[in-house]
């Protein structure tokens, strides 16, 4: 299994197109817990699963059904593969049939071990570690068990991106992605960082190296990435990850 490098920081700071270029640069593969679970949305409301090739269709005709009827899968077909785990827009299907709501809501946040590793086995081979933005989720309890779920596998550095409130607001609002993403619940989201957020990075601060970054309007998406470089160079974590010894900000080294 690869090694994960965890990059967080409040909502719309940056950290999502920052990392996407970090991954792109050094070949990391960058995965958003929140876009993912979006998509998984799409998915179940399209009634469109994307399953592996290898899966027959009777399977797939059958889960349909289910999601058409808002019914959850049952075992047998969820393990169509005995020992293999399920492709997780399945389970993230059955989590949604609950009836309660709130219920619902909280269950998400135990989607996040399920997503990391079906993108670790993805990733093998290809890709010198899985970047992954999504923590902190709530409780913070459950930020302690994800993390120590994969253990060793953590590689002992985590990336932080920092951004005035204002500025995350304007940006989250220019973005919105659909007609709940608006000044009500980017409150609510920055309620969860400002309590949860120092948390996890003590926490982390534990684990290994910290490494904080400053994306706060001021400067353009190529400034803040270089910004954001200039910090990682300075970290021998970050060496051991690519393999090759950063040079001055924006370069590399043999």
């Amino acid at each position: 299994m690869i090694p994960v490098i965890y990059l967080t920081g409040a909502a719309a700071c940056g950290k999502g197109t920052l990392g996407k270029m970090l991954a792109e640069e050094f070949g990391f593969l960058h995965i958003s817990i929140g876009d993912i679970l979006r998509e998984y949305r799409k998915q179940r409301d399209s009634l469109n699963p994307k399953l592996p090739p290898n899966w027959p269709e009777s399977a797939r005709q059958a889960i349909i059904e289910c999601m058409k009827n808002n019914k959850p899968i049952p075992d047998n077909i969820l393990h169509t593969f005995p020992g293999l785990l399920p492709p997780v827009v399945l389970v993230y299907h059955n989590y949604h049939v609950k009836n309660d709501t709130q219920d619902r809501k909280s269950k998400a946040s135990w989607l996040t071990p399920q997503i990391m590793l079906e993108n670790m086995k993805l990733a093998e081979g290809r890709y010198k570690a899985l970047l992954v933005d999504g923590l902190p989720v709530t409780p913070f309890e459950r930020n302690v068990e994800v993390i120590n779920h994969f253990g060793k596998l953590n590689s002992g550095l985590t990336i932080v991106i920092t951004c005035p409130v204002e500025v995350a607001r304007e940006r989250y609002l220019n973005r919105a992605r659909m007609a709940s993403e608006n000044e009500a619940k980017f409150a609510r989201r920055m309620e969860k960082t400002e309590r949860i957020l120092p948390q996890f990075i003590k926490f982390m601060e534990e684990q290994g190296t910290v490494v904080t970054a400053i994306n706060d309007g001021t400067l353009s998406v190529e400034e803040a990435y270089r910004e954001l470089f200039a910090k990682l160079s300075r970290s021998e974590v970050f060496w051991g990850l690519i393999g090759k010894r950063p040079g001055r900000a924006g370069a590399i080294s043999e």
